[in-house]
């Protein structure tokens, strides 16, 4: 099993509009510093993604993530439902049956 971070920036990443602290000036005077929002996947014999960014689109691009078996969603927001929208459908083989786990 391996854990890779696919972003951990705040829910806004970094840098976020308009701030002036210390990561956010390192991030813009620096590309290297930039962090997307918050994703991990688990990976093993399975694929499994905990809370969906939405910056998953470019995260899995980025990372050459080439499957999903399974979604964990340890919370609820707008971003987060919204961002499954960018998720292939059954169509695709790579996504054809993904088990979605959903905190109540």
């Amino acid at each position: 099993m391996r854990l890779r971070f696919l972003g951990t920036g705040s829910a806004v990443g970094v840098p976020a509009f308009f701030c002036g602290c210390r990561a956010c000036e390192e991030a813009i005077a620096d590309g290297k510093a930039r962090r997307t929002r918050s994703s991990v996947v688990l990976e093993g014999e399975a694929f499994y993604l905990l809370d969906a960014s939405p910056d998953l689109r470019t995260q899995f691009l980025r990372e050459h993530v080439s499957r999903l078996d399974g979604l964990f969603l340890t919370h609820q927001h707008f971003l987060s439902s919204r961002t499954l929208t960018c998720i292939p459908d059954e169509r695709e083989p790579q996504v054809a049956r993904v088990s979605v786990w959903v905190h109540e």
